[in-house]
């Protein structure tokens, strides 16, 4: 059960990214040269892209996932100035910051309970 967990909260992510990706397509519609669009494509599609690459370098290792995915949420939380106006960037945080919050502390807890499991203790 707890993999399945763990492999959705992944799967989630990596949607996140994806959609990321997706969403910087929109560089390509303006009449700027071809390298001024891919380098704008590239600066836009950055996040989606480090989202990816954390969860698949990093998808052994529950402990530094989860703290990446924490310090995610709290990067977008700023990023995206949630913290002026909840409810004016109420979807962004619903979409960007409630997932990767959650997976974070799904992803700590996980591995505090692997190693509790081992006889180590966190405290």
């Amino acid at each position: 059960m707890k993999r399945i967990v763990l492999i959705i909260v992944k799967v989630i992510i990596c949607l996140i990214g994806g959609m990321f990706i997706v969403f910087s397509f929109d560089s390509f519609s303006s009449d700027n040269p071809f390298l001024t669009n891919l380098l704008a494509f590239l600066i836009h599609s950055g996040f989606g892209w480090i989202l990816l690459a954390a969860t698949f370098l990093l998808r052994k290792r529950s402990l530094l996932l989860g703290g990446f995915y924490l310090a995610g949420a709290c990067f977008f939380f700023f990023f995206f100035d949630v913290y002026k106006n909840i409810g004016k960037h109420l979807y962004v945080f619903l979409i960007f910051v409630t997932p990767l919050l959650l997976g974070g502390v799904i992803h700590i807890v996980s591995a505090s309970k692997e190693k509790k499991g081992k006889g180590i203790s966190l405290a």
